[in-house]
């Protein structure tokens, strides 16, 4: 659903929000949001490729699926926009354009998930009818990770099908 800045203050008087994720995909959401409800509740950007403009405009962070395979990146990003280097934020997030750029032709939850398998940590099977990227996807994914900045991507090939080591928690997506 997507609510405008009016609903969220709507929802403000009636009970009190803590924290908001908005994907809608509307980065002048979060001006608007931050002229009509209070600072108490943090406005969270859900949509990768608008984070570093929602940032500047008060979004109080990103809640994003990649940001859990490229967390350096994204940190950095938030940092420079914090420090209020934008120049550094800028190119920080220009590196990571080949990213979301595949994840605008992919989807999120392959991306996120080919993404993990290669650099060693499984997020588990998809859920169907979701599939796992082909070994050409894979490889300009690996290639777009390469381009990001992200230390240490396998090689594409052979990574389909087999699970990776596991370094973190499980989740799915």
């Amino acid at each position: 659903m997507d609510i405008s800045a009016d609903l969220y203050a709507r929802i403000q008087g009636v009970c009190n929000v803590v924290v908001t994720k908005d994907d809608a995909g509307d980065v002048f959401r979060v001006s608007e949001v931050r002229a009509c409800c209070p600072r108490t509740m943090a406005y969270l950007c859900g949509t990768e490729y608008q984070s570093l403009p929602a940032l500047v405009l008060g979004a109080d962070g990103c809640c994003n699926a990649i940001n859990s395979v490229v967390p350096e990146q994204v940190v950095a990003i938030y940092d420079a926009v914090q420090a209020g280097n934008l120049e550094a934020a800028r190119e920080r997030f220009q590196k990571l354009q080949p990213l979301y750029t595949f994840i605008r032709a992919h989807g999120v939850a392959r991306t996120t998930k080919a993404a993990a398998e290669l650099l060693g940590v499984s997020f588990g099977p998809h859920r169907p009818p979701l599939q796992a990227l082909s070994g050409a996807a894979a490889a300009k994914l690996a290639q777009a990770l390469r381009e990001a900045g992200v230390p240490g991507p396998l090689a594409a090939s052979g990574t389909e099908g087999r699970p990776a080591t596991r370094r973190g928690g499980s989740r799915r997506a």
